[in-house]
């Protein structure tokens, strides 16, 4: 593998790092939505659940896989965790182009917050909104680091892979299960 080649898989690394959090970024704040004329799309965040929900188990068994030295299993599972997270990404995405965002305590589902609903859920919104922003800032840093992994094993850098991963697992596992935590949390205001 040349170095050229090394330099722009970088390169496609830092764009995509870039690129992804900028264009969600982009659809959740735009007041400008895309009709699908269907319902389908309301039922997304329930799917997008359950695929945070699998991919939360799916690494917690690459993680036992490895440590009982089963590289080829937690090669198969990593695989199917990122496949996992690229799908919640698109359908994300797909539902934050359709659909108007929810607001935690709204309980009228009209897009404001009230002064009762506020009273209501006043401690359970900052919880709801701590776990959200932490949930956020990592599914943004986790991006290049699980990319840069990917690289080091691609290029048989197994030293450096592993010195990443330290930090690119938890840091996934925890953008998994805080997924599944925000959606439990906000579940009831679909």
């Amino acid at each position: 593998m040349t170095s050229s080649f090394k330099k722009r898989y970088l390169n496609f690394i830092f764009f995509l790092s870039f690129l992804i959090p900028v264009v969600v970024l982009f659809i959740i704040i735009t007041p400008y939505k895309v009709s699908l004329n269907n319902k389908w799309a309301y039922a997304l965040p329930h799917f997008n659940f359950f695929i945070n929900f699998l991919t939360s188990l799916i690494l917690l068994l690459s993680l036992f896989f490895i440590k009982n030295n089963k590289v080829i299993f937690h090669r198969n599972f990593m695989i199917i965790a990122l496949f996992f997270s690229i799908v919640f990404l698109f359908f994300y995405v797909i539902y934050h182009i359709s659909i108007s965002e929810t607001i935690y305590g709204d309980i009228t589902n009209d897009g404001i917050l009230i002064q009762e609903e506020l009273i209501f859920i006043q401690y359970f919104r900052y919880l709801y909104l701590i776990i959200l922003l932490s949930h956020i800032l990592f599914s943004i840093i986790v991006i290049p680091i699980v990319l840069l992994s990917i690289f080091f094993i691609y290029i048989n850098n197994i030293n450096y892979h592993k010195k990443l991963v330290r930090y690119a697992w938890p840091i996934w596992f925890y953008v998994s299960v805080t997924g599944v935590i925000v959606y439990l949390m906000i579940n009831s205001y679909y």
